[in-house]
């Protein structure tokens, strides 16, 4: 942060209460950053991205995913998507995954934005939860971006297949024409 940044949070705060349930979230989320990366974190290597990942550690501890599986597969996760990401920007013109182009796009132009920030949020949580298919910690995440109705459990394995499609919105599309019928 830049100092009039800082010092416009903090004027700005006076009043914040340390144990409000923001402190106690963006507490456990600095905790769950701390365990997933006890040493340099060298694969984060802006600001924005920095607060991206700091963001969806927020989203995780709000799901509960505090142990220390759950922070080594993050740290996984983090050095994983950032390598991808880094790959597909030297690629240039003969990139092609769109999702990280926009992720790219999102950090280059107006990375303070609020849509600049929903759409990296976005795109690091879907990319999250599809991550490791076989892990149950981040299932939780996509499971929330599901409508889920009385009766689903009993296609599990159908909505599981679903988790493996390239869009949320293919996901929600998906599921509800498996579940309408």
């Amino acid at each position: 942060m830049r100092y009039l940044q800082l010092e416009s949070l903090l004027r700005d705060n006076k009043t914040f209460s340390k144990s409000s349930e923001t402190a106690k979230k963006i507490s456990g989320a600095l905790d769950f950053l701390d365990k997933a990366f006890p040493d340099k974190c060298s694969s984060v290597r802006n600001r924005a991205n920095t607060l991206s990942i700091c963001m969806l550690a927020g989203r995780v501890y709000s799901q509960g995913l505090r142990s220390d599986t759950a922070a080594a597969e993050f740290r996984d996760f983090t050095e994983a998507f950032f390598q991808q990401l880094s790959s597909e920007v030297e690629r240039g013109v003969k990139a092609a995954d769109r999702e990280l182009l926009r992720y790219q796009q999102a950090i280059t132009s107006g990375s303070t934005g609020g849509d600049s920030v929903k759409t990296r949020i976005s795109i690091l949580t879907k990319r999250l939860a599809t991550f490791s298919p076989g892990s149950r910690y981040f299932l939780a995440l996509i499971l929330k971006l599901l409508t889920w109705r009385p009766g689903m459990w009993m296609n599990w394995q159908k909505a599981r297949a679903n988790l493996f499609m390239t869009s949320i919105g293919s996901i929600r599309q998906s599921t509800e024409k498996t579940y309408s019928k």
